[in-house]
């Protein structure tokens, strides 16, 4: 490590006396009385090679006026030093080959220095906007005439691009009209579906979501959960409340939001947006951003007033119900199943995590919803029904793990509800059977997480011999494919994947294996119940 530390140093001293050597040619050429150079390193490094080959090496006379010194390095002196092997004079080559390399032109502020970064900026346009500017025409102009012809094209052309800029919406902006479609009478479903896939993808975004809420866009978004609102309008208003509230603790409060009245939503919509435009025109230090802002939020204002003046009372709006509320009637609407998926969706969105909405969701009846809703899928047996019977399992024993983690191991409401409630078991092991090891993926994963949440609320319970003989097959297909990937040792994902679905798998059959065993020893005692 010492020897690595000293040849550093070593190449540290050597390019600073280059870099020294340079600085010094640079100043002693800006006193000379010739007209000022472009400075170039590459010619700086040859003049300094020549006087260090030529100087004498007697000292300057006194009162002679001398060029720069140098003080060349003893490469005996700094191998001996390093205690290496180093090819030094290879070294210095490099060097000099890395600064040869730096093309160093200082900024220069002449006429017709901006003159020419201002058509180098154009020609690299694209060749149908040189043509629009007509730039050939002012390029065959005879070269005195060229820079105040080039001024002027450079300065239409930064005026439209700042009426660009100030016509392009604000996040704001965008948000108000979508809302004003949420809010108007006159939406029509087609409409509304533009809309709220436009909102979907827009609430992704933290910052946007947030000011979606501020500038009032919630409590019209869950009144298209309403009943008597189409039932793909609900599946997309219930995906994007889903996309909002997902992950953001600091949302957790917009599932129990109860809805005002449409018109009351205008009126703070316009405030909420002012506002917002305000704030974002006073952190711009762009003059033309400023602008921008400001007309944002003139036209945010006409809009909203304008809505406000024709506010009707939307389906749905100001009966008191909240998200959650509005969410699992959609769930419990076993008719549509794209709609019960987008609100389980929803449902988890706002449940995790959550413990005030997940005991509202308790008081509402919300397991027995969702229970209903799995037992239902349970029975159809479909592709898509084994989709909504694994959200709505692990939706609960999602909740349930919530539950342990912040009380201890004594769990919470939900898991006592799924304790005193058999059928929970019964949908689990029904999960499990429909669970497909050949196809992997995240199905079978969650299965195999809820069964290790759930499985010891299973009581006496005991899994039955179908669902071990389905549980030992899948256990056989996974370790196969486990065995298959490590006999290959390219250690590709689907083998390392294969290998832990088989952990979660035995541990699975460990839970429910244990279920068995506490069912035999209350069999044994005699206790009589039979489940």
């Amino acid at each position: 490590m010492r020897q690595v530390k000293v040849a550093a140093l070593a190449v540290a001293l050597l390019t600073a006396a280059l870099w020294s050597g340079a600085a010094a040619i640079q100043l002693a050429s800006s006193n000379d009385s010739a007209p000022e150079e472009p400075f170039h390193l590459e010619a700086t490094w040859d003049a300094e090679q020549q006087q260090l080959q030529h100087q004498p090496q007697a000292e300057a006379t006194a009162g002679q006026k001398t060029g720069p010194t140098f003080t060349a390095l003893d490469s005996e002196q700094v191998k001996k030093a390093a205690g290496l092997n180093i090819d030094l004079a290879a070294l210095e080559k490099r060097t000099a080959d890395s600064i040869r390399g730096i093309d160093d032109h200082p900024v220069q502020d002449t006429p017709e220095a901006r003159t020419q970064r201002m058509l180098e900026a154009l020609l690299e346009l694209p060749r149908e906007e040189q043509e629009r500017m007509q730039l050939d025409a002012i390029l065959a102009l005879d070269p005195s005439e060229r820079p105040p012809a080039l001024q002027a094209l450079w300065e239409r052309r930064q005026a439209e691009l700042k009426e660009i800029y100030a016509g392009m919406p604000t996040p704001a902006k965008i948000l108000g009209s979508l809302i004003a479609i949420l809010r108007s009478e006159a939406s029509g479903d087609a409409v509304l579906l533009d809309a709220l896939l436009d909102l979907e993808d827009h609430l992704s975004d933290v910052d946007m979501a947030r000011d979606f809420h501020t500038l009032g866009g919630w409590h019209p978004l869950q009144a298209l959960l309403h009943a008597e609102r189409a039932p793909a309008v609900r599946e997309h208003a219930a995906w994007v409340i889903g996309t909002a509230v997902k992950n953001v603790i600091e949302f957790h409060g917009w599932a129990l939001e109860t809805g005002p009245a449409a018109a009351a939503d205008a009126s703070e919509s316009v405030a909420a947006a002012d506002a917002l435009e305000s704030a974002a025109a006073n952190a711009s230090e762009s003059a033309a951003a400023t602008d921008a802002l400001e007309s944002g939020a003139a036209t945010d204002a006409s809009e909203g007033g304008a809505a406000a003046d024709a506010a009707v009372a939307v389906a749905g709006a100001g009966d008191g119900l909240n998200a959650i509320d509005r969410l699992l009637e959609c769930v419990a609407d076993a008719r549509h199943a794209g709609l019960q998926g987008k609100a389980l969706y929803a449902l988890a969105s706002a449940l995790r995590h959550n413990a005030r909405a997940q005991a509202h969701f308790v008081t509402t009846g919300g397991l027995d919803a969702l229970r209903n809703a799995a037992a239902t899928a349970a029975d159809d047996g479909g592709a898509a029904a084994r989709g909504l019977l694994t959200k709505a399992i692990t939706l609960v024993s999602d909740i349930v793990a919530d539950e342990a983690h912040e009380e201890g191991s004594g769990g919470g409401a939900v898991a006592a509800g799924v304790a005193r409630d058999e059928r929970w078991c019964v949908l689990l092991h029904a999960l499990l059977l429909r669970a497909d090891a050949a196809r992997g993926g995240t199905q079978l994963e969650r299965a195999l997480d809820a069964a290790l949440v759930l499985a010891p609320l299973c009581g006496a319970r005991p899994a039955g011999v179908a669902l071990e003989a389905r549980l030992a097959a899948m256990h056989t297909e996974l370790g196969a494919a486990a065995a298959v990937a490590g006999s290959d040792g390219d250690g590709d994902g689907d083998g390392e994947y294969a290998a832990e679905l088989l952990e979660k798998m035995r541990r699975a059959e460990d839970a429910l294996q244990g279920v068995r065993r506490g069912a035999g020893a209350a069999a044994a005692r005699g206790s009589g119940d039979e489940l």
